[in-house]
């Protein structure tokens, strides 16, 4: 599915233009008056990232960026606003904007802006996707697998494994084996790189 690039802003003229930048851009754009509107028609789904006024009447900028965090939605967010106070840009940050942008704006600004939202947005997406294969991997695990599994990342080897849960040495190096074809991976350092990743 390509990304596509929300805007939600009560500025008619700002929407147009930026829709128009974007498009320009070769990225597929749907416009909101509100963030009410937004939230009505928002899959979260969709990959992409969202270009959000802060000041808007009725649903604040900053509200709709705390709803989306509290659904869980992980969309990157841009702020622009002409009201670019200090305690609002900290705000938006920590509630994980990728970027807070002054009107009036530079357009290469914001395509830069645009680009990283949307390479942060595949990245995210990319590591969700991986994080769910690997635990259903790691499901299939008995509950001694997954703790030779443990031991194994934690750099013992299969002697001090044996030693520490008083089993013999080749025990171990057949639960070792299951756990490597389990977790889809030919060594213990690519198991153990494997759940770094999704860390």
């Amino acid at each position: 599915m390509n990304p596509t690039v929300f805007i939600v802003d009560d500025d008619e003229a700002v929407r147009s233009g930026t829709a128009d930048l974007v498009e320009q851009m070769g990225l597929a754009v749907e416009t909101f008056g509100s963030g009410e509107e937004f939230l009505k028609a928002y899959d979260s789904a969709r990959p992409g990232c969202m270009v959000l006024d802060l000041q808007m009447p009725g649903m604040t900028g900053l509200e709709l960026q705390k709803q989306l965090a509290a659904s869980g939605a992980a969309l990157p967010v841009i702020i622009i606003t002409g009201h670019g106070y200090v305690a609002a840009s900290v705000q938006a940050m920590k509630l994980g904007a990728v970027d807070f942008i002054e009107k009036p704006f530079r357009q290469h600004v914001l395509c830069e802006a645009i680009t990283k939202a949307i390479s942060r947005d595949r990245h995210l997406r990319h590591k969700s996707v991986l994080r769910a294969n690997i635990r259903l991997r790691f499901d299939s695990l008995s509950l001694r697998e997954r703790e030779v599994m443990g031991l194994l990342i934690a750099g013992m080897a299969d002697k001090q494994i044996a030693a520490k849960l008083e089993v013999s040495h080749r025990a171990i190096a057949f639960h070792r084996l299951h756990i490597l074809e389990k977790m889809g991976v030919g060594s213990t350092v690519a198991l153990a790189r494997l759940m770094a990743a999704v860390d």
